[in-house]
């Protein structure tokens, strides 16, 4: 028996004893022999998703996901933790693969054995980082095993559903030593309730929701539990390395070194081919983490959970800011095949969208989704000049474009579209009352200006016409209706009743209904006003961001940053009427910083972003949907929001390198951060990369394939390149 495996058998026997000890000290229950005294079992501390000091890594290939657990704080979880799950099904942390109820995921990190001293992760030593060789995203874990150092290095391979970890072990010390690293495989017993150790072949295999296989490509015994690779007598200097594969298939079949160097080949040239930022490292941090965040989240069937260890549910208005980030980011094969499983799945043949994975009816349906899907798909269509999907899709484009124009929605009074639920999904309960909510305007509008344009492509005149109409119609009655306009006191407004009268409070009807300590349950007025999405309009350019109107807008969103706090950040609205924990957001901070970028507010973009890489999650680039205690049952756990991914990708390709593929030409219109005076990038439009160099100067000029073009209203605009081509840019 290894030293590992002793220490593992009594941590096993520890735990169990740990366990039957843990009491709640005033509980005792009834049993047929009386009443006796009984422990209350205690969840491992993995099994929640927040606490202070975690933060999550996540690599994957729509084939496999994978989330690397790093921990600061002891009592928030294990240090260094590893969870495997399958994109086509949505999970908690604790019905992932590798999680177990007693232990969590304190039995996935690797151990290492010199001279017969085991040695596994510990704090002082710990560190993991991101790097990208090959470009390939890769999570790297360093750590000390006495006079050894040690480096892991974990990353996705594409096209096979397969964690690739290959542990380097490197003798630092004077005297030659017997090295031996081990790999367990301690699989989640809800899930997998079979375990084999094929020794011949070198794999352990669970079986049972599917069959998980741990091996490794070198020569190695597998036993039990235990994957073991080992050195005798490695030298001053030199290095030990042995590579396990964690893989989901059931094939039975090691990889050989030949297979995984080809694999890794493959992965390379494919992430090669997507975009790329060069610039500041926190900017090309935020940029590249957001990049494989999107590419690890969904499934190779286009499958996303909108709130990963959370919702486990689906909602259109998420996957479309993804579908759009995915284009913008070169990633365009994922974002058809989400765009196709939306329409296949979350769209029906009246137009209507789903949100968590269901439709709740017309006072509750969410009248933004519609106008944000035609706008994924014209973007779509604009980045990779694809029709197909306009063509396969068309029935259901329509009815998706006609369906919030239904009587249900459309107010002739007002022009505008109303209901009883706001953005934000509080309702009739939470003191909503029958309405015209501001995105529930502006998505439709901006969607069915877009869907016009697709109509005109699609030869269908009268289509266009009805659409671009209505379009017009809503965002004239938007802004600038006497009684219904969505603006007051110079600034916009989230929210007028069908009276016409402001809705600036929400009144609770029954506050003994909603969680107790809510602000929604205990705040004498609830305010609901300002509102981030109140920031959208300007983002979207929807209207002037050098006006009046979004001056002031922007003011009042400012009360918004460190409401009831003071690390930083904006909160959805007003915390008053706040149902749920009062805190900030991360994807609504990045609405209010792509609205500060088109207005030129170059202190207050660098402030959101700065919070966005030092906030917890950061380091790792994967945020969790909110900041804040949740103190109240039986909400879920808060979990990773892919939609933030999408804003970062927004904010830097289509904002700050400012690339706008129109109907017939390329518009690239950069707008730099004061203090970045060079940033250099890679795109892909129309299926031709465009690398891009844009710096600061005096004269305002670009260079396309050396060929000397002026600006025109501080944009280029050219043809769409037929070949690859390098533009240079001076703004």
């Amino acid at each position: 028996m290894s030293a590992y495996q002793k220490k593992e058998y009594q941590s096993l026997l520890d735990a169990s004893m740990a366990f039957t000890l843990a009491s709640d000290q005033t509980g005792e229950q009834p049993t047929d022999q009386g009443r006796i005294k009984t422990s209350a079992q205690r969840p491992h501390p993995d099994y929640q998703t927040t606490g202070p000091g975690l933060e999550y890594f996540f690599l994957g290939n729509g084939l496999i996901t994978a989330v690397v657990q790093h921990c600061t704080v002891p009592s928030s979880g294990t240090s260094y933790g590893l969870y495997l799950m399958d994109p086509e099904h949505f999970a908690r942390k604790s019905s992932t693969f590798l999680y177990h109820p007693e232990s969590g995921v304190e039995r996935t990190m690797v151990t290492v054995t010199v001279n017969e001293k085991l040695h596994s992760p510990t704090l002082a030593s710990l560190d993991i980082h991101w790097e990208y060789p090959g470009e390939i995203p890769t999570v790297v874990a360093t750590w000390r095993a006495g006079r050894c150092t040690v480096r892991e290095e974990l990353w996705c391979p594409i096209g096979v559903p397969a964690l690739v970890r290959t542990v380097r072990v490197t003798n630092n010390g004077a005297a030659p030593v017997n090295v031996q690293a081990q790999a367990i495989l301690y699989p989640n017993p809800m899930l997998f309730d079979e375990q084999f150790a094929f020794e011949e072949k070198g794999i352990l295999e669970a079986r049972g929701f599917l069959s998980l296989q741990l091996f490794s490509v070198d020569d190695a015994l597998a036993h039990d539990r235990w994957v073991t690779s080992s050195i005798q007598g490695l030298g001053k200097g030199s290095e030990f390395s042995t590579t396990f594969v964690y893989r989901f298939d059931g094939s039975r079949k090691r990889f050989s070194k030949n297979q995984l160097s080809e694999l890794r080949k493959k992965s390379s040239q494919a992430w090669k081919s997507t975009s790329v930022l060069k610039a500041k490292g926190m900017l090309e941090h935020l940029f590249r983490t957001a990049k494989n965040g999107l590419h690890a989240a969904i499934s190779s069937t286009g499958k996303m959970d909108s709130g990963i260890w959370q919702y486990n549910q689906e909602w259109v208005r998420d996957e479309t800011a993804v579908v759009i980030g995915l284009v913008m980011s070169g990633q365009e094969r994922l974002a058809k095949t989400l765009l196709e499983r939306m329409m296949e799945k979350m769209v029906n043949d009246e137009g209507v969208t789903l949100e968590s994975s269901r439709w709740r009816g017309f006072d509750l349906y969410e009248l933004d989704q519609n106008g944000e899907l035609l706008y994924a798909h014209w973007m779509y269509w604009r980045w990779t000049n694809d029709t197909s999907l306009l063509k396969k899709y068309w029935k259901k484009i329509v009815a998706v474009a006609e369906f919030p124009l239904r009587r249900e929605f459309w107010d002739e009074e007002s022009g505008l579209l109303k209901n009883t639920r706001e953005y934000w999904e509080r309702s009739a309960p939470f003191g909503v009352r029958e309405g015209y909510e501001l995105t529930y305007q502006l998505w439709p509008s901006i969607g069915l200006a877009k869907a016009a344009e697709i109509a005109r492509i699609m030869k269908k005149a009268s289509l266009a016409e009805r659409w671009m109409s209505a379009s017009e119609h809503i965002k004239h009655s938007m802004l600038s209706s006497p009684k219904f306009a969505l603006i007051e006191s110079g600034r916009f407004i989230k929210r007028r009743l069908s009276s016409g009268e402001v809705q600036s409070v929400f009144v609770v009807p029954e506050r003994s209904a909603m969680p107790p300590g809510v602000p929604l349950a205990t705040e004498e007025v609830c305010y609901c006003e300002p509102d981030t999405q109140e920031a959208l309009p300007i983002a979207l350019e929807f209207v002037s961001p050098d006006s009046g109107l979004a001056r002031n807008t922007m003011m009042e969103i400012e009360k918004l940053w460190n409401q009831r706090w003071d690390f930083g950040g904006y909160s959805r609205y007003h915390v008053a009427s706040e149902p749920d924990s009062p805190g900030p957001w991360p994807f609504p901070t990045m609405f209010v910083a792509r609205a500060y970028l088109e207005m030129g507010d170059s202190e207050k973009v660098w402030r959101a972003l700065r919070w966005m890489y030092d906030v917890q999650g950061g380091k790792a680039g994967t945020w969790l949907e909110h900041f804040g205690d949740r103190p109240v049952p039986p909400l879920p756990p808060t979990g990773a929001v892919p939609w933030a991914w999408a804003e970062l990708i927004i904010f830097f390709v289509h904002h700050l390198l400012g690339v706008r593929p129109g109907e017939s030409e390329l518009v690239i219109r950069p707008r730099l951060l004061s203090g970045l005076k060079e940033v250099r990038a890679r795109v892909r439009v129309h299926g031709r990369l465009i690398a891009l160099r844009i710096r600061k100067g005096r004269r305002k000029e670009a260079r396309v394939a050396g060929r000397k073009l002026k600006l025109v209203k501080r944009a280029l605009v050219i043809p769409f390149p037929k070949q690859d081509v390098t533009i240079e840019m001076t703004v």
